[in-house]
């Protein structure tokens, strides 16, 4: 019985993706769903370290912040959306227009809400993503 080193094992290639998800456990579909993701996200992976080098993991992962918090802050927006019977709230005036009374304002004042933390939150973390990248260099 030997025992192996975990130094001496080789790095893994920037073309691989650093956190690969776990196939025990989950269901055939899931790893079907993980295998997909990864042969468009390796290329996209090799393409984009390959063009921007070292700002390419911080770019790459504002971009799937923004989706993650778009999608999070999605589901809200459009419950608010439904219970408002279609109305379109894209902006704060739009709120004040309408009774305080109204079910609508309370709506609105969520959607509004929503898209402000929203951008707020992406400028935020990518912001202190690019001042820490900038840092460790």
């Amino acid at each position: 019985m030997t025992r192996t080193n975990r130094l001496s094992s080789p790095a893994p290639s920037s073309s691989q993706p650093s956190v690969r998800l776990k196939a025990k456990g989950r269901t055939r579909l899931a790893r079907r769903i993980d295998r997909f993701l990864l042969r468009i996200t390796e290329p996209i992976d090799v393409v984009g370290s390959y063009l921007l080098g070292d700002w390419w993991r911080p770019i790459i992962l504002a971009i799937q912040d923004a989706i993650a918090i778009g999608c999070l802050l999605w589901i809200p927006n459009t419950l608010f959306k439904l219970a408002s019977l279609g109305k379109d709230f894209s902006e704060l005036q739009s709120c004040w227009q309408i009774s305080v009374s109204d079910p609508s304002f309370v709506a609105c004042i969520g959607v509004v809400s929503g898209e402000y933390c929203f951008w707020m939150l992406f400028a935020g973390r990518t912001i202190a993503r690019f001042i820490n990248q900038v840092r460790h260099k």
